[in-house]
């Protein structure tokens, strides 16, 4: 009887986020599509605790190449994308951060090639009604289907392209630039010195985000 407790408790301590009932919670939001999810409830970010929503592809919050080939591909100005870039990482915090959610492994596979977590989430509505995540921001038109993902027939329904256009035209409501966290300093998106920085943000003057010092870029 024993031995079968004991089995019994291993089992229960090695199984996935996706069995079960069980919640957890969202620490970061790093953009639209990847999240930090406190698997070991022991509410510190973890490297092993990085997850890539596994049907939908938002915009960078950086300028890069990734960032010019998404606007190549639907037709936006750097300044249209980074606006959808920054309101699907504010749709993300304000769904997800320091939120309780059910994350499902829901691709063929449990990890991507950089070894994020391919999951599906799905967080309360006011109403206390579990909703996808995938499906609620593809339908604010703050994202699109990613294309190679399992789950791109059953979300191509939810893909509002029309919407996001619209959005991209409110693109100079915005001030957008890149904040150094470290140091309270911020640049212009498209500085090259600050692209490689680790503890940065894209933030919108407009909104309240007073307080920083513009730095000039370096040379």
């Amino acid at each position: 009887m024993k031995y079968l407790l004991s089995l019994l408790i291993l089992f229960m301590f090695f199984l996935p986020a996706s069995a079960g009932q069980n919640t957890y919670k969202v620490l970061r939001v790093l953009d639209g599509d990847t999240v930090y999810i406190d698997f070991n409830n022991d509410g510190f970010i973890q490297k092993d605790e990085r997850v890539r929503l596994n049907g939908i592809d938002t915009f960078e919050v950086k300028v890069s190449p990734r960032l010019e080939g998404q606007m190549k591909a639907y037709g936006f100005n750097q300044n249209e994308a980074l606006t959808l870039a920054y309101l699907a990482k504010e749709f993300a915090k304000e769904k997800l951060l320091n939120k309780d959610v059910k994350a499902v492994y829901s691709a063929k596979t449990k990890r991507c090639s950089i070894g994020r977590h391919l999951m599906s989430l799905y967080y309360k509505d006011d109403n206390g009604i579990y909703k996808s995540f995938e499906e609620e921001i593809l339908k604010s038109g703050l994202a699109v289907i990613y294309k190679y993902s399992n789950l791109a027939n059953e979300l191509n329904k939810f893909e509002d392209l029309n919407k996001m256009r619209e959005i991209a035209k409110t693109s100079n409501n915005y001030n957008l630039v890149i904040l150094d966290t470290f140091n309270g300093e911020y640049y212009e998106p498209d500085c090259q010195y600050i692209q490689g920085h680790g503890s940065t943000e894209l933030i919108d003057l407009k909104s309240g985000a007073y307080g920083y010092k513009r730095a000039k870029c370096p040379q």
